[in-house]
């Protein structure tokens, strides 16, 4: 939605009239130049705060995971089966996130767009699954 902001405002300045010696048309030009990277610069810093945001949840989804694999190894007979499992699936689960994370630090546009939604459902499943796993623990 908010590319298509942009999109809009560098067509309408491609609209105005070329002719340098108008001073409406190139004050126009100017402010709309001025939208524009005030709205780069906010998309910038959306997604950076977005990341930055995604990067603590799962810094803290990590900490779960290490506590979880040290009460694992700590356990005996099926409840270790049980945890080991419960690990290993929140492992993969989080090694997911990671390279999606990684994904959308690389994109932007359209493309970031639709890996930032795509990330927090993955982020809801990897968080979902150490609370899960967390209350296996503490049963």
């Amino acid at each position: 939605m908010r590319i298509y902001l942009l999109l809009a405002a560098a067509l309408a300045l491609s609209a105005l009239p070329a002719c340098g010696d108008d001073e409406k048309a190139q004050n126009a030009r100017e402010k709309i130049g001025e939208a524009i990277d005030a709205t780069s610069e906010y998309l910038t810093a959306t997604q950076q705060e977005f990341i930055k945001n995604a990067e603590t949840q799962l810094e803290s989804v990590r900490g779960r995971y290490e506590e979880l694999k040290s009460r694992a190894a700590e356990a005996q007979g099926q409840a270790r089966e049980e945890l080991d499992q419960a690990v290993e699936d929140l492992r993969q689960k989080l090694a997911g996130a990671d390279e999606r994370l990684k994904e959308l630090k690389s994109r932007s546009g359209k493309a970031w767009e639709e890996l930032s939604s795509g990330f927090d459902a993955a982020l809801r499943d990897v968080s979902s699954s150490a609370e899960a796993a967390w209350q296996h623990l503490t049963r």
